[in-house]
């Protein structure tokens, strides 16, 4: 779990001495908590929310101790860089043709990404976490180049 929770809940009350005690709770305890800190701090909660975003979409890489570029690590690194690429390349894409943007398959593959980033916004997330987003985004990003050149040949 987070590692304020065990604060968090010793603030509100609920002490547990073993590991297996704290997962006693129920999840509507849980939800209780959740939506009394979201109505204390809504803005704090809109700003996390917003950090979850960035970090699903951000390169998905720590800093090892020790590196140099020329370091396995280092190629490591870069190739995690080049891995985040394919939702920035989808949005330019997306944003060079535009004017198909409310094509029916358009529509889809938006509400794919909406649905699919939504939980991780809600709960948990982690760079590693979009790698299925991506593979849709490589695919579309590809349907949109085929559609586009068949345009520019008819």
């Amino acid at each position: 779990g987070e590692n304020s929770l065990e604060e968090a809940l010793k603030a509100r009350g609920f002490i547990r001495e073993t590991f297996e005690s704290r997962l006693a709770f129920s999840s509507e305890t849980y939800r209780e908590l959740a939506l009394d800190y979201i109505r204390a701090h809504p803005f704090e909660y809109v700003k996390l929310t917003a950090l979850k975003f960035v970090t699903i979409l951000r390169p998905g890489y720590h800093m090892p101790e020790g590196f140099t570029r020329g370091s396995v690590e280092g190629v490591k690194r870069i190739v995690k860089i080049a891995l985040a690429l394919p939702i920035l390349i989808w949005a330019f894409v997306v944003w060079k043709t535009r004017k198909s943007f409310f094509d029916e398959e358009n529509l889809f593959v938006f509400l794919v990404v909406i649905f699919y980033i939504l939980p991780f916004l809600l709960a948990n997330a982690d760079p590693r976490m979009r790698f299925p987003l991506d593979i849709v985004l490589i695919a579309d990003f590809f349907r949109r180049l085929a559609k586009s050149r068949k345009i520019e040949e008819a």
